[in-house]
């Protein structure tokens, strides 16, 4: 009565798979985010104001073997410390290359300047900061030194010197004379 419907093919199978994600991890220094260390350094000189209103994000481009990957890190300072992330993630598809998800949590300590009539405090919430302000009269409120060379103002490269070249005067010039 009823034509029986003819077999249809086994459905093929997608070799298109979504890439691995790798296990999250947690990163606890600010030197450990993949940026650039003039970034790095800024964000260590900030102040309690200026570290209350951090929102930077840093993206970049990376080759590794034979793999290009987009390194996208977000920044933000919520309850006294910095939160965010770092998504490493392939530009072109590929079944090896895998995303990777990096939790940063960073604790901020903060310090006072010490000079002889006032020792220095540290304290680790801003809201101490604001105390510790009003009672003790502290002022120059500055991030906690964590021995990290980070510290030291990064090596920019020397410009060149635009304009006239200076004569060098050595003894054989100055004979010629």
């Amino acid at each position: 009565m009823y034509p029986t419907p003819k077999p249809q093919p086994p459905p093929v199978k997608d070799s298109a798979q979504p890439a691995p994600v790798k296990e999250a991890s947690e990163i606890s220094k600010l030197e450990d985010c993949k940026l650039p260390e003039e970034m790095v350094f800024r964000i260590k000189q900030m102040g309690p104001k200026e570290m209350s209103e951090l929102k930077e994000e840093f993206q970049s481009n990376i080759l590794e073997e034979d793999e290009e990957f987009t390194v996208t890190v977000k920044l933000r300072f919520i309850d006294d410390h910095i939160f965010g992330y770092i998504k490493q993630a392939p530009i072109n598809y590929s079944n090896l290359a895998q995303i990777s998800n990096k939790r940063i949590f960073i604790p901020i300590e903060w310090c006072c300047a010490a000079n002889p009539t006032h020792p220095q405090h540290c304290v680790s919430t801003l809201k101490e900061v604001q105390a510790y302000s009003t009672t003790q009269q502290c002022a120059g409120w500055k991030q906690k030194d964590d021995g990290s060379s980070i510290f030291a103002k990064p090596e920019l490269p020397e410009k060149g010197r635009k304009g006239r070249k200076k004569k060098v005067i050595t003894g054989e010039t100055k004979e010629q004379q």
